[in-house]
């Protein structure tokens, strides 16, 4: 009877089962990645803050230029920071088209054609078509997921596709393509060796697949201690300057590892209360509510969220615990895992009541599909992203359609071999050059910059008068090119550098 089982378990899994509803789940991953890329343009074209990418725009143009994944921002290799090689697949797209925009065009692509992997798991799980294509859609929809499309540019969304597969890979009996994405996974993100280290945990507390369960914590203890301790800091090379550390945790969770542990066992009272704040709760329901609940009957599949959403829920104020940050897409596919395998006890149960035939897998796939889309119109999602409503952040940063054109004016008079530091949001009309950075006090303390692109929240502000010793580097090392609204442009004048800034400048690739 199991052998049997598990050859109707694999036939589902099978390209013959799944190709039946291949060309719609193809066309609607189009179609969804078209209108990802779309939004993706317009907050591009409208200044709204897209996180990070210009760090990643600056990673792969210095790559191109023989800078193996530099960016002045991180001062050093970008793997060094995050251990992300599979950042290298995209250098081919962007050497073509060297622009921000493909950048997001294959984030969209990442996001949107993970709908395949999850229809195909889907089908393995709940042998329906139509309920797996109503999973599909309710992803797709699901406010986690527009959320991560829309949270800048980040390597977190390029793993989904191959999380899902991974898990189908798993439940369809495919023990090659399942070593084979574990590998994968691996070169996306160092933190996916936490990742799969629960998910082995999970797996060893199911008996058929205990030995695979060993062998996969083994592999990702071993991978993330050879990551962390030594080749990370090996590429790095430099230390990276105390003004780009930014704590994520409270002092009273810890600055690192041992003290977090340290600080947990001493009062662990603090991390609930702190973890399971009104907001960070708020954040929970939106995770799990648009699936009605039902991966919460999934515990073992859940388990490889634990580490992603231990950080999200102790980060300071609510770094982390944001539908709008990418911090939650490595836990969106095990929620969908989670979902489905308890779909599939729904309907192993439906089955065998046969006077509960009306309430078909389908019909409670549908009504998921449903209810995830309701509840996106409530969230911060759709109002940031469909009703382009701003932030407080995002408004203090806002420049109007005619002074971004403006900002593009004056950029245009900047050489292309010069090093630039510019406000807020402008950073990613103006990443391929070898040192960008932001603006900040800090930066324009310790690195000459050829040149600076500074609005002001009035016209009337600047952001020399605000520190005496700015002012003092203002009068001795800069001149103002042109003013215009908000808007300035400086250029350094020809005068001497400081020992420090020499070291900086020969610290350079």
């Amino acid at each position: 009877m199991n052998h049997d089982l598990t050859q109707e378990k694999r036939s589902f899994g099978s390209w013959s089962s799944f190709k039946g509803m291949l060309p719609v789940v193809l066309s609607g991953s189009l179609l969804y990645c078209g209108c990802l890329f779309f939004i993706a343009i317009r907050r591009y074209e409208e200044n709204f803050n897209i996180h990070d990418l210009f760090i990643f725009e600056s990673s792969l143009w210095n790559t191109l230029h023989g800078r193996l994944f530099f960016n002045f921002y991180e001062f050093g290799n970008h793997l060094g920071v995050h251990f992300s090689p599979g950042l290298f697949f995209l250098v081919p797209f962007y050497a073509v088209f060297p622009s921000p925009l493909t950048l997001l065009f294959l984030q969209s692509a990442a996001i949107a054609f993970a709908g395949i992997p999850l229809h195909a798991l889907a089908k393995v799980l709940i042998k329906d078509k139509w309920a797996a294509l109503f999973v599909t859609f309710a992803y797709w929809c699901y406010a986690p997921t527009l959320g991560t499309a829309f949270s800048g540019f980040h390597e977190d969304p390029f793993a989904i596709p191959f999380l899902f597969a991974l898990v189908w890979a798993l439940e369809a009996k495919k023990s090659r393509l399942f070593w084979i994405f574990v590998f994968i996974l691996f070169l996306w993100k160092e933190t996916l060796s936490f990742v799969l280290f629960f998910l082995g945990i999970s797996l060893i507390l199911n008996r058929e697949t205990r030995r695979k369960g060993l062998l996969l914590c083994f592999l990702s203890f071993i991978w993330g201690i050879w990551i962390f301790g030594i080749l990370m800091p090996m590429i790095r090379g430099v230390a990276v300057s105390p003004g780009l550390i930014q704590y994520r945790f409270p002092e009273e969770i810890g600055h690192s590892f041992g003290e977090i542990v340290k600080n947990f066992f001493k009062n662990p009272v603090f991390f609930i209360s702190y973890a399971f704040q009104k907001p960070k709760m708020l954040y929970l329901f939106f995770l799990v509510a648009p699936l009605g609940f039902l991966p919460l009957l999934s515990p073992l599949a859940l388990l490889p969220v634990l580490p992603q959403l231990a950080q999200n829920l102790l980060s300071r104020y609510l770094f982390g615990a944001s539908l709008m940050k990418h911090y939650t897409a490595l836990m969106i596919p095990f929620f969908f895992y989670a979902l489905l395998k308890t779909l599939e006890h729904v309907r192993a149960f439906l089955e065998k009541k046969g006077n509960l035939r009306f309430l078909s897998i389908r019909t409670l796939s549908f009504f998921l599909f449903a209810l995830g889309a309701y509840l996106t119109l409530h969230t911060e999602v759709f109002r940031q992203v469909i009703c382009k409503e701003r932030s407080d952040s995002e408004w203090e940063h806002y420049l109007s359609p005619h002074e971004i054109r403006e900002a593009r004016r004056l950029g245009s008079m900047i050489p292309r071999d010069a090093s630039l530091a510019v406000s807020g949001h402008l950073d990613k009309y103006f990443a391929r050059r070898k040192v960008i950075a932001y603006i900040s006090p800090g930066f324009i303390r310790v690195f000459p910059f050829d040149y600076l692109l500074y609005y002001s929240r009035s016209p009337e502000e600047d952001i020399f008068p605000r520190y005496p010793d700015l002012e003092k580097i203002r009068t001795e090392q800069y001149e103002l090119v042109e003013k215009s609204g908000r808007l300035a442009l400086y250029r350094r004048r020809n005068v001497p550098y400081s020992l420090e800034q020499r070291e900086i400048l020969e610290g350079l690739p």
